[in-house]
């Protein structure tokens, strides 16, 4: 995953990788690592009447910086796809239009991305990453007016694996729908306040029925 742009999420350019299998980071096992692109400081001295300018430096600083990373991001590219057994997408760009918030059950309101191949969760780094693949079925509900809340089903049921995003704003409804019909992800939308944990508890306890 890679995010060229600081748009409403306000993130530096950075490149997250998200493994099939975890990697030992220290004494840690993860999936996920990330490489920031930061711009260190040259120290000059400025006086208060400097903000604009350095305001301004600032932007072209960020401008560069997604330049570098796309740069690097094209001569990686390049090289993985001229493998002849290698998929045919390496790195899968944040787009704002298929960005959206919303409240986790724990009341943080976090930002939340679909790409093309996973669903992203940017509330702190490393940013957490669900692949479309891993879903099984996405409830959207329309249960207030203005809002929709949506619950994300995995297809591991051996677990109590569902993901809650409420009060999502009505305007990112199309572009959800959008993002989950390109993914092949299956998803209903009702009117209906389920519970998806005793749902999921009653499919694991029950899988024939």
């Amino acid at each position: 995953m890679v995010s060229s742009d600081l748009g409403m999420t306000g993130m530096r350019p950075l490149v997250h990788f998200h493994f099939r299998r975890p990697i030992k980071l220290g004494k840690e096992k993860s999936k996920d690592i990330e490489f920031h692109l930061v711009q260190c400081p040259l120290g000059q001295k400025r006086s208060d009447h400097d903000s604009d300018k350095i305001e301004k430096e600032k932007r072209i600083r960020h401008g560069r910086c997604n330049e570098d990373l796309k740069n690097f991001v094209d001569k990686v590219d390049a090289q993985w796809s001229s493998q002849p057994i290698a998929p045919s997408c390496l790195f899968d760009e944040l787009e704002k239009v298929y960005e959206f918030y919303g409240d986790l059950p724990s009341k943080i309101s976090a930002a939340f991305a679909l790409t093309s191949f996973n669903l992203i969760v940017l509330v702190e780094t490393p940013f957490v990453v669900f692949p479309l693949r891993d879903i099984e079925i996405v409830n959207l509900a329309l249960l207030r007016p203005g809002i929709i809340d949506m619950t994300v089903i995995f297809q591991d049921f051996e677990k109590d694996n569902v993901l809650q995003i409420s009060s999502i704003p009505l305007k990112s409804f199309a572009s959800i729908k959008d993002r989950l019909n390109w993914g092949q992800v299956k998803y209903y939308v009702n009117t209906a306040e389920l519970d998806w944990m005793a749902i999921v508890k009653r499919i694991r306890d029950f899988p024939e029925k």
